[in-house]
């Protein structure tokens, strides 16, 4: 399973366009706000809604129509792998989605 998440991935990344400076790149938005966004309920998170909104308006190129369906690709197949993890593998991911979620305001 981790297999076919990860040329997904692969394949999903190569068809990106590149996005306007001001914005951050398609695939590092995807991977970051989806990596989160999978991890939320795995870990037990409840993130602030308005931020996450916050966090698409000032990083998500509007004109990038690819960013919904990569973020739905990442979210998924993050949870996907949540449900393979080990116990220890779990416990690591989780604390670094509780960093990265202390970092970005989805919790305090």
């Amino acid at each position: 399973m981790h297999g076919l998440v990860a040329l997904s991935l692969v394949t999903y990344m190569g068809a990106w366009p590149v996005s306007a400076q001001k914005y951050l790149d398609a695939t590092e938005f995807a991977l970051t706000l989806g990596g989160l966004l999978g991890a939320e309920s795995a870990c037990g998170l409840t993130y602030d809604i308005k931020i996450v909104e916050q966090y698409i308006a000032e990083n998500a190129d509007p004109a990038d129509l690819t960013i919904a369906s990569g973020l739905s690709m990442i979210t998924r197949g993050t949870r996907l792998e949540f449900e393979a993890m080990s116990t220890t593998e779990k416990a690591a991911q989780c604390q670094l989605a509780v960093r990265s979620a202390r970092v970005l305001g989805f919790i305090e």
